[in-house]
């Protein structure tokens, strides 16, 4: 090979520059034989000049590490200088990675070129201590071989990016606010229980009930990068309301009422891993939120019923990820809800106390948490909606002849739907802001029963379950609840 052999001890500096002399030479600015480095070479800035751009290289046959270092000008958006080894290299070698505008770009396919070479160099480059590993949303490194496993490619080494594991938190927190929300407004019966107990009733209620929902969600095998998270959920509350106003008309029933709701709830999140082909874990969100709702229903006294709610959310936030970059992050926010449910019972054998009821409910959602911030940068969170929409089928029945020992039980199958999507956003050093979507919960099918008795003169307590299994492939949601509520006549 032409060229000297050249050895860079640790007090000197070779200056890789881009000249008349070497213009002819394309983007190759140097060649030498064996080169031994224990201090340090580096290209020039880049210029405007056409020959003297990100992308260049200079070539030695084979490389001896002494801990020296090489600086590369890259280009997030295009090339990177690079070292171009017709053999290998042995040793250790330190590559120092500079780029004008700093980190935040994706880096598409295997990344950026930083060393080329023809033969083994097994364990001889890494990333100059104390440069960024992060910004925006990913997470930079240096790794050795193409993604494709190509075995040509696989004594190279490239700067590659991956979608940090924040990333995957951070865009699933509004789908969890929202959750939150909807199992705080929930449905007519998961509110007041049986429908018979409240039917004719012209005097008010105070009740109570609390709230339990444990959920698993798949995820896709991408992960965020298919905008679909997987999550393990935990979700415990309590809420108390009381009915405001009641007026009966003839037989049917009339009430105006409020609840206030005290929730909180812990998400366990993963995240796929690109540099790896892996899922780890990528920690934990825990959300609070505090609610006010009021409530109108109607009951006609012949099995029908509406009842419209609306819920006022605030929301607190905490997340904490693992491994060896984890961060925390604080928020807040705000969000509304608001229901529209309406539902019909048939006698479907007189006297047996058998009824069917059809049930359909709708409802949307607004949820905005305000934009935040940790150690790497600046995390936005835009607001978002979501519109949820529910078919059900409510086989019930009455036990007992008098009204002061009747029980109520009963089983319901339910259709549910949800449209809508939570994000988070981050700036990019030349792109704007790159924004990750997550998914909500799309096509899903519950069963749920429920038992509701009086236990005293003027009180009534109610027991329920549920499980929801999602349908297709949207986020593979398996989950279970459970409620016990208590109702006081006064």
């Amino acid at each position: 090979m032409d060229g000297p052999n050249l050895i860079i001890d640790a007090t000197s500096r070779w200056n890789v520059l881009a000249d008349a002399a070497t213009a002819a030479q394309d983007t190759n600015l140097s060649r030498v034989n064996a080169l031994q480095l224990a201090g340090s070479i580096a290209f020039s800035p880049p210029s405007e000049a056409a020959n003297n751009q990100a992308g260049r290289t200079f070539t030695a046959n084979n490389l001896v590490g002494a801990g020296g270092e090489v600086q590369l000008h890259v280009n997030p958006t295009g090339a990177a200088d690079h070292l171009t080894l017709t053999q290998g290299a042995t040793g250790l070698t330190y590559l120092k990675l500079i780029t004008p505008g700093g980190f935040g770009d994706p880096l598409a396919g295997d990344g950026l070129l930083v060393v080329k070479a023809g033969a083994s160099t097994d364990h001889a480059f890494l990333q100059t201590p104390g440069q960024p590993t992060q910004a925006g949303a990913f997470n930079y490194g240096l790794v050795q071989g193409a993604r494709s496993g190509a075995a040509d490619l696989a004594n190279n080494w490239y700067l590659f990016s991956d979608i940090r594991p924040e990333v995957s938190i951070y865009s699933q927190l509004g789908n969890q606010a929202l959750r939150q929300s909807e199992v705080a407004v929930g449905s007519f019966n998961e509110r007041m229980g049986a429908t018979e107990t409240l039917a004719r009733t012209v005097y008010p209620y105070v009740w109570a009930r609390s709230l339990g929902v444990l959920e698993r969600r798949d995820g896709a095998p991408l992960g965020i990068r298919q905008a679909n998270v997987a999550v393990d959920s935990r979700l415990g509350g309590l809420q108390v309301g009381t009915d405001l106003f009641v007026a009966s008309k003839g037989i049917g029933r009339q009430s105006v009422g409020v609840f206030g709701t005290a929730m909180v709830s812990r998400n366990d999140v993963s995240h796929y891993q690109a540099s790896t082909r892996s899922t780890v874990d990528a920690g934990r969100s825990d959300q609070t939120l505090y609610g006010l709702g009021a409530y109108y229903t109607l009951m006609d006294g012949k099995g029908g019923y509406a009842d419209f709610v609306g819920q006022v959310s605030r929301y607190g936030v905490k997340t904490q990820s693992r491994g060896a970059h984890g961060t925390s992050l604080q928020t807040s926010g705000w969000g509304a809800a608001l229901s529209a449910e309406a539902g019909k019972a048939f006698d479907i054998r007189d006297g047996r106390g058998l009824r069917v009821e059809p049930q359909a409910q709708v409802m949307v959602q607004h949820v905005k948490l305000r934009d935040a911030e940790d150690s790497v940068g600046r995390v936005a969170l835009p607001g978002l909606n979501a519109l949820h929409s529910r078919v059900s089928l409510k086989l019930s029945k009455v036990w007992g002849e008098q009204a002061q020992t009747q029980s109520h039980g009963w089983l319901m199958l339910s259709y549910r739907h949800t449209l809508g999507s939570s994000s988070s956003s981050y700036p990019t050093a030349t792109q704007g802001d790159i924004e990750f979507d997550n998914d909500l919960d799309g096509s899903r099918v519950g069963l749920a029963a429920g038992y509701d008795r009086r236990a005293g003169r003027n009180t009534f307590v109610n027991v329920r379950v549920q499980a929801e299994q999602g349908l297709g492939s949207a986020s593979g949601l398996r989950a279970v609840a459970g409620s016990v509520g208590v109702k006081y006549l006064f």
